[in-house]
């Protein structure tokens, strides 16, 4: 995955969860998702999972209070990839799921932040 990519999905995250269609914009500043969209921005996600740099779940409440998911990483993607289906549509805000950062993507975002540049900075 391209370090600078990672860096900013890293970076929104910091502050508060963002929602998949966020995420989705910035994958599609760096990859073509002209062409099975859906499972590049999958695979994307599912490697952030794994490497524990991000935490899936969706907001609950009144107070939208984020809440994770208790679901492995293979169940998290099926679940986005039915979800995106049955909408027939590319997500949009509030859409399927939620990501967040944990304190090893903290991590991971000031190493990475050392060698890339993000745009905003």
């Amino acid at each position: 995955m391209n370090k600078k990519m990672k860096a900013e999905i890293l970076a929104v995250c910091e502050d508060e969860p963002i929602y998949l269609a966020f995420i989705i914009g910035i994958i599609n500043d760096y990859v073509d998702l002209k062409n099975n969209e859906k499972n590049k921005v999958l695979k994307i996600i599912e490697e952030l999972l794994q490497e524990k740099l991000l935490i899936a779940g969706l907001p609950k409440g009144k107070e939208w209070t984020f809440v994770p998911l208790k679901e492995n990483v293979k169940d998290v993607i099926n679940y986005v990839n039915k979800e995106w289906d049955s909408l027939g549509r590319e997500p949009s805000l509030w859409d399927i799921i939620w990501f967040d950062i944990t304190l090893k993507g903290k991590g991971k975002l000031k190493e990475l932040l050392r060698v890339v540049k993000l745009d905003d900075e």
